[in-house]
């Protein structure tokens, strides 16, 4: 009976999700916003992903047009691959990201696809900008986190991934089982948190989801816990911990980070190479 009752919440979601602004949450009237496009291998590639390769937009009265324009309806159709991922950026940290077919048709955010007409590209086209990226390999840990803290600071660099955990010295792991299907993520994130923070009385970490599954009507979820090693002693005080800490960087292990906005020049200029 509780299966049946999860998949009629989910067709009575979906059948609400016909026509959806998929940016209408999003507050462009608070921060300094930017979208950035960074193309994605495809075996339909398209010419637009070498002309303008990977870009930028900070035009805020584009942001707001798309925002009300992209109306858009639900789909199945999902079995094409990407052309680009667009990320949105609040005072350069992300804040949404959704990846975008533009052959097929159809913009893809947090499993959920919607049809979406290549015509209505035409505008970013026209004001984005090409940018620079670089992949940026490291096998020393003072290394990584010294690029990390400089880069952040520059202008007009962004990451393509969330480097926070990087910030630290390693990690452990934790999970949470027996959870509602509609738990809400965010919520969740922050009870994690403050769990830890009691348990520990730390306050120097960072909880970053991992992983999450549905089984029936319940969810598992794992947590990355990104702290220092001086956080060790504490583990054990954390009974959903499943293993023990470990570093990010082992010797002979080499990390790499993605950052957008930096080429080779511009990163030995900014690290003082």
């Amino acid at each position: 009976m509780k299966k049946l009752t999860f998949f009629l919440c989910l067709l009575f979601a979906l059948h609400n999700l016909q026509a959806d602004k998929i940016f209408q949450d999003l507050d462009f009237n608070s921060g300094e916003w930017v979208m950035v496009g960074v193309p994605l291998h495809n075996y339909q590639l398209l010419p637009i992903q070498q002309e303008l390769g990977t870009f930028i937009c900070k035009d805020m009265s584009l942001l707001k047009d798309i925002q009300k324009s992209w109306d858009l309806e639900y789909t199945n159709e999902d079995k094409c691959d990407y052309h680009y991922t667009l990320k949105f950026y609040r005072n350069k940290e992300e804040i949404r990201s959704y990846t975008l077919n533009l052959y097929c048709g159809y913009i893809t955010l947090e499993g959920l696809s919607y049809s979406f007409d290549p015509q209505l590209f035409d505008k970013v086209k026209k004001m984005a900008k090409s940018v620079d990226w670089s992949r940026i390999n490291f096998s020393d840990e003072k290394a990584l986190r010294k690029a990390i803290t400089t880069l952040s600071k520059a202008p007009d660099v962004y990451w393509y991934e969330d480097v926070r955990p990087l910030e630290y010295k390693g990690f452990f792991m934790m999970g949470l089982r027996g959870l509602s299907w509609d738990t809400n993520m965010d919520s969740l994130a922050e009870a994690t948190t403050k769990y830890i923070a009691d348990k520990t009385g730390k306050k120097d970490f960072y909880v970053k989801e991992n992983f999450f599954s549905i089984d029936g009507d319940m969810m598992y979820v794992s947590y990355e816990v990104n702290c220092n090693e001086d956080m060790t002693k504490h583990i054990q005080k954390i009974p959903t911990a499943v293993t023990d800490w470990k570093p990010h960087v082992n010797r002979g292990d080499t990390i790499r980070v993605v950052a957008i906005g930096v080429n080779e020049t511009r990163y030995h200029k900014l690290m003082g190479m």
